[in-house]
């Protein structure tokens, strides 16, 4: 989610572009410069442009205030990649320092495991725990807070300061043959979260709130 648009990744470099308040559908466009750095498992979308993650780690930047052309070009950024399993759970986010935090869930561990990385091409450090619901489906940074999403489609929030839990959203029936792929949240405080298909035929959803 961005500060005027929400924008719906594949974990390939395909995207759709939607502006907050529009009734038109979303604009489709690409990711320039993804191939080869493995699937794309997180994002972070602020005022400097487009944080990625793959699945190997790697982090890379799509600077900007979003796509032109239907086209996005993105960049690795130089440094040690996050120590990531291929299963991970990946949140990222940027300080106005520069400096990057991350939030993985490794698989079958009931807590968050936080990295931060300056802004130069430093190495990732451990910077504390904080336990979380194993069986976590997305997570995601909404300020100082991780959105966590179940497989239900139920939200909840991890304050990361003192590691208490609040749920802001209850479980989501009505998708039959989608599975619950991540969320956001937008300045005005509206959840958005994506369903992917899990059946041939089926289309992607954004569900607002």
């Amino acid at each position: 989610c961005g500060a005027e648009a929400t924008v719906a990744l594949s974990r390939h470099g395909r995207g759709a572009h939607l502006k907050h308040g529009s009734s038109v559908e979303a604009v489709p466009f690409a990711l320039h410069g993804v191939v080869g750095h493995g699937a794309l498992v997180a994002a972070h979308w602020d005022t400097q442009g487009l944080l990625l993650v793959t699945a190997a780690g790697a982090v890379l930047e799509c600077a900007g205030a979003g796509p032109a052309g239907g086209r996005w070009s993105c960049v690795a950024l130089p440094g040690a990649s996050l120590p990531l399993d291929g299963t991970s759970k990946v949140a990222l986010s940027r300080a106005t320092s520069g400096a990057l935090r991350a939030a993985v869930l490794f698989a079958g561990e009931a807590s968050v495991t936080v990295f931060v990385r300056g802004p130069s091409a430093a190495k990732w450090l451990i910077h504390g725990e904080v336990r979380a619901p194993a069986a976590t489906a997305s997570a995601a940074f909404a300020g100082e807070d991780l959105l966590l999403g179940a497989a239900d489609g139920s939200i909840s929030k991890l304050h990361m300061v003192d590691g208490s839990m609040s749920e802001m959203t209850p479980a989501n029936s009505g998708h039959e043959g989608h599975a619950w792929s991540s969320a956001c949240q937008r300045p005005s405080g509206e959840l958005v979260r994506l369903a992917v298909p899990t059946t041939v035929g089926s289309e992607a959803r954004l569900i607002l709130g």
